[in-house]
């Protein structure tokens, strides 16, 4: 079914999906070096549930104002002076994308079989550059129809920072979430998108062809996989299972290979296994952006 551009209006986060990307813009996922993923590797973004809250923020576009002989003779708007900071708010403390993507720790879980335990990491050094995706629920109204898609905000280069929580009282009587946890983006630009295209090679018209953000309107979910080729293998297997069997790599399941759209020799419904349609060369990097209605295979 083609997405055809028409109002909408916004209704309530659904998902967040976060992955790391590498120093040159491609997803990889939950590799625990981005740069160097080792072969035959596959990874797929976390996926989030607990999210209550999203504000895009606005970036700061500066005015500047001509006068002269008591009167306004013109104003000039400038560039981004700075760029927004998005936030967002999760119900619930998830050790994992923390360990993963805000305090770049390790739980440790082998030092006392009994328990988990985890720094704060307040001399943290290093800080992980990510796609972070926004699942937005929105409407989509034309003169023949008015259906729900998702809105789908995917920042390309981001590091997430937590900014507060979770603070907790005394209950004296019911409560809901009482323990949220704020964090924000910091954000940089990219020249590539999440599925491994140039802004340059998509007829977006973004200046200078790179960006903070792109939002893909799609009427299912989005989940994202990067497979690190070794030359010999020519399958792998998506983190969910896909909603459809489209091949051409431009439908459904958006495939490239190396930044480039291409097409795959098949997707399975029910394994999530895609096969690629020659093994190419080792490090060759492919990634399925698809939809999805996030069934565990």
């Amino acid at each position: 079914m083609a997405v055809a551009v028409a109002p909408g209006t916004h209704l309530y986060p659904g998902y967040v999906t976060v992955g790391k990307r590498d120093s040159n813009g491609y997803f990889q996922g939950q590799i625990a070096d981005p740069d160097t993923p080792g072969t035959d590797v596959t990874s797929s973004a976390m996926k989030l549930e607990n999210i209550t809250a999203f504000d895009p923020g606005t970036d700061t576009k500066p005015t500047i104002t001509i006068t002269g002989g008591q009167q306004t003779l013109g104003k000039v708007r400038l560039p981004a002076s700075e760029l927004s900071t998005p936030t967002f708010t999760l119900t619930e403390f998830d050790e994992a994308f923390h360990a993963l993507f805000v305090g770049n720790y390790t739980n440790d879980a082998a030092y006392n079989t009994a328990r988990v335990i985890r720094p704060l990491n307040a001399y943290q050094e290093d800080f992980i550059d990510c796609f972070v995706r926004f699942h937005i629920r929105r409407t989509h109204r034309t003169s023949t129809s008015f259906v729900q898609y998702w809105d789908i905000y995917t920042y390309l280069n981001a590091v997430i920072e937590q900014t507060s929580g979770p603070a907790v009282t005394e209950q004296t009587g019911n409560a809901t979430n009482p323990g949220n946890i704020g964090y924000s983006l910091n954000l940089s630009p990219s020249t590539r998108d999440i599925t491994g295209e140039l802004l340059s090679g998509m007829t977006l018209g973004a200046q200078d062809d790179k960006d903070v953000a792109l939002v893909h309107r799609s009427l299912l979910p989005l989940q994202t996989t990067v497979y690190n080729a070794d030359g010999i293998e020519v399958v792998f297997t998506l983190g969910f299972r896909p909603s459809t069997t489209d091949a051409t790599g431009a439908i459904g399941n958006n495939y490239t290979l190396n930044g480039v759209q291409a097409s795959v020799t098949s997707v399975v419904v029910a394994t999530g296994v895609v096969t690629i349609s020659a093994a190419g060369s080792s490090a060759d990097i492919a990634i399925v952006d698809g939809t999805t209605e996030w069934t565990a295979i």
